[in-house]
């Protein structure tokens, strides 16, 4: 089912933040692709750049246009999406997607959209790693209710090491 990727069995992964533009991203890996990702209390799924520049110069990452083999792979569905005052065209594909250093937590597969094109609205454009858990029955699976988070703990305590801590138990 797409809203039950199979998942390392950890407690726990703890994402270093790195402050960006007013904001904090972490780092993940898709499909063996590194990106970034501002985390953001206000959307529910994991991006990647797929524009490959068009976003401030590809800070984010490029997801590359070729279609990958196998079960992973596009979904055969994109749609427009309103992130950060901006309106996205999304691809939605199933991949591999990897968080975390040393203790890392594997979604394979995971569904995740990429940003194909965007227009902006004003505000700045980014990619976003989203933190909302919840969705209605017709939205596909958010990126928590994947990676099954029982609980997250931001710790701001330190400007040089601050951190995500997505638990799953």
């Amino acid at each position: 089912a797409l809203g039950a990727p199979a998942s390392a069995a950890l407690p726990s992964v703890v994402l270093p933040l790195t402050p960006v533009r007013g904001g904090l991203a972490a780092s993940y890996v898709v499909d063996g692709e590194p990106f970034v990702g501002v985390v953001d209390t206000g959307s529910p799924f994991l991006l990647v750049d797929g524009t490959c520049g068009e976003v401030s110069r590809g800070r984010w990452g490029c997801y590359p246009r070729l279609a990958r083999p196998g079960p992973q792979g596009s979904l055969n569905d994109a749609s427009i999406e309103g992130f950060g005052g901006q309106e996205t065209l999304v691809e939605w594909r199933r991949g591999r997607v990897e968080l975390g250093g040393s203790s890392t937590l594997k979604l394979e597969p995971a569904v995740f959209g990429v940003v194909r094109s965007l227009q902006r609205r004003g505000g700045e454009a980014a990619i976003y790693l989203g933190l909302i858990k919840h969705r209605q029955p017709i939205i596909r699976p958010t990126f928590l209710e994947q990676c099954d988070a029982r609980a997250l703990r931001v710790d701001l305590r330190y400007p040089d090491a601050r951190t995500l801590e997505v638990s799953t138990r």
